[in-house]
């Protein structure tokens, strides 16, 4: 039928889902796709158009209609055929937030008719595409659908035949338990990641019995959850309210009985004080095949804090668990709750937890200190978070010095937002004892000169630190001229941020610092990939001039110029890389005049630049100009010595 693109986005994805030729994979649904194509005034439409639309959603949506794959609903048959006549149909005069969001977004009851017949079809097309395999859906996309019509069309999407990667942020609607299991049992145990955000739930003991399979259907003698989830490998649940009788304990339990699982995100979850058993969280730490485990804001209780704490410390003691990293974020555990948690750490030395991440709690320092004792015994943790804390003082800059002397697998540690005051003594014991760790985050921590002092002469002597971060810390303009000194003899460190740690208005000029900094990458260190100094106002030109050494840092300048034994295919393969970049290739040419000038490399006469190696490798570059090609040849001809 003639009619206008009312949403062109969206109107376009449908037409690449009927193509079903697998150039449709991931499928991203938000407002974007809402944006309403200017069609004149509503004057202008066809007056027949509205019914010929309503007419149209009442008959098949696709040829393939036979190959629909009909969903067994909870309670009975879902019956999929009148999809897209029910979301067209729809009452929408008695929606209230449906009329009053509409009209900030200048739609009209034409267009709602028209979305909601539109979204009605992009889900049965979906439903016929063997080829999409992610679907990312967002409240702003269904937040004008009645209630009836966002299940259809969940239910749709979940039926989606190959459907492997399923991601929802919902707004905080309103979704019965009934319904979420109706959408996962939707997906034939299909999925592989599921996500879940911004959601209340609603339902009874007996509705959440559901998602533990407890109970069977009268109607269909199978229970409840069936194998909705049997193939789950990442669940996700983020901003979630449960009912106030409720507890996490059926979900924990379903996830518990998934041998595939292999990663649990639960993030701001309220509870109204329920909390979770410890044996419900020691089975989830205890599963053969997980390996990432994140409890963040979880809203419990003091003593449902205990019970979780408990319940994670039994699980990584437990001989099954195969958890490598955890994270107990968000307020979840504190000095008083920490020690069954450092107990664990010192049993767990032949397990396999390598990343612990204690973030936004409120661990003091003699949390540190119980976990520096741990740190003595265990060997197999790497990577140590414990940002957002109130290790205040001196005293946890003299815990973590303990550990840098004493462990020897942290290969990374972040102490991010901590009030640390200084951090002399983890600088020494980098200079004089450790040899491990590889990245060092020291953020937000007012830290002062003297601990910017000991970090440059850190710098000077360490040879295993890859990355740190000293933004926000005043250390001043004197402790970063020292720390742009000592790269000139460190080469091994590759990233450096000193964003707003000496501000021009109040430690004066910073030309100094940025002239060493580009001394040190032009004549000595060629391992330095990225430096960031926001906040410091270095002149444009020689913030590019840093910025071009840092290039060549990161194309290899290491592997090149220190390396005697690189060979010729090696150089070539450099040039091609940086074809784009004629002030590179200027620069390899000059560090290297001898050897380049063997090479078959010259500007022909309609300015493409090339090079000639005996391995028929080839690079065609236009130039600039013609002058640009002869200061080149120019160049070619002096080294060669012709």
């Amino acid at each position: 039928m003639d009619k206008p693109t009312r949403f062109p986005m969206l109107t376009g994805i449908i037409d690449q889902a009927r193509k079903n030729d697998g150039e449709l994979k991931d499928v991203i649904l938000n407002h974007d796709c809402l944006n309403l194509e200017e069609c004149g005034s509503m004057g202008d439409v066809n007056e027949n158009y509205e019914q010929q639309l309503l007419d149209e959603s009442h008959r098949s949506v696709d040829s393939n209609n036979s190959n629909m794959q009909y969903v067994e609903d909870i309670d009975g048959e879902y019956d999929s055929s009148n999809d897209v006549g029910n979301a067209a149909t729809a009452d929408h005069s008695n929606n209230d937030d449906i009329n009053n969001t509409h009209k900030f977004h200048n739609f009209d009851n034409f267009d709602l008719i028209s979305l909601t017949y539109y979204t009605g079809l992009l889900g049965e097309v979906l439903r016929c595409n063997t080829h999409v395999t992610t679907v990312y859906i967002y409240w702003d996309f269904i937040q004008y659908l009645t209630d009836e019509s966002k299940i259809h069309f969940l239910l749709a999407i979940a039926s989606i035949p190959n459907l492997k990667h399923l991601h929802m942020f919902l707004g905080d609607t309103e979704l019965s338990i009934s319904y979420l299991m109706r959408i996962l049992k939707a997906t034939n145990g299909k999925l592989e990641t599921f996500d879940l955000n911004d959601v209340i739930l609603e339902g009874t003991e007996t509705d959440f019995d559901k998602f533990n399979n407890k109970g069977t259907d009268n109607d269909t003698g199978s229970t409840y959850g069936g194998d909705a989830y049997k193939g789950l490998k990442k669940f996700g649940i983020q901003n979630l309210s449960l009912p106030s009788e409720m507890n996490l304990n059926p979900i924990m339990h379903a996830l518990s009985g998934l041998n595939t699982l292999e990663e649990i995100q639960m993030d701001h979850i309220d509870m109204q004080d329920q909390g979770v058993s410890q044996e419900a969280i020691q089975e989830i730490c205890e599963m053969p095949k997980l390996r990432n485990l994140t409890l963040d804001t979880l809203e419990l209780t003091q003593t449902n804090n205990k019970a979780l704490v408990y319940g994670v410390a039994e699980g990584l003691m437990s001989n099954t668990t195969a958890l490598e990293c955890l994270t107990l974020s968000g307020g979840i555990i504190d000095d008083c709750s920490l020690s069954p948690i450092a107990d664990a750490l010192k049993s767990n030395n032949t397990r396999t937890l390598e990343k612990l991440h204690l973030t936004f709690n409120s661990l003091g320092c003699n949390s540190f200190y119980m976990i520096e004792d741990s740190l003595k015994m265990n060997t197999n943790l790497k990577v140590l978070g414990l940002d957002g804390n109130d290790m205040v003082g001196p005293y946890c800059d003299t815990a973590v010095a303990n550990v840098l002397k004493n462990n020897s697998t942290l290969t990374e540690i972040s102490l991010t937002n901590n009030k640390m005051e200084n951090c002399i003594g983890i600088a020494n014991a980098l200079a004089d004892n450790n040899t491990t760790l590889e990245r060092l985050f020291l953020s937000y921590n007012h830290l002062n000169a003297s601990s910017g002092m000991a970090i440059a002469n850190a710098l000077r002597k360490n040879k295993t630190l890859k990355i740190l971060t000293l933004v926000n810390n005043p250390i001043g303009i004197d402790s970063c001229m020292n720390i742009a000194n000592s790269l000139k003899v460190n080469d091994t460190l590759e990233e450096l941020y000193l964003d707003h740690v000496c501000l021009p208005d109040r430690y004066g000029d910073v030309t100094p610092i940025a002239t060493s900094m580009i001394g040190a990458l032009e004549h000595y260190n060629c391992a330095m990939k990225v430096i960031s100094v926001d906040g410091m106002e270095i002149q444009p030109d020689e913030l590019d001039r840093m910025n071009f050494f840092l290039e060549l840092n990161q194309s290899g300048r290491n592997d090149l110029l220190r390396n005697d034994s690189a060979t010729r295919t090696q150089w070539v393969d450099q040039l091609v890389h940086v074809q784009d970049d004629l002030d590179q290739i200027f620069y390899w040419i000059r560090s290297k005049p001898s050897l380049l000038a063997t090479f078959d490399m010259r500007f022909e006469p309609d300015e493409e630049f090339y090079i000639g190696m005996p391995n028929n490798k080839r690079l065609k570059k236009k130039g600039s100009n013609n002058v640009v090609a002869q200061a080149f040849n120019s160049v070619l001809k002096h080294i060669s010595g012709n």
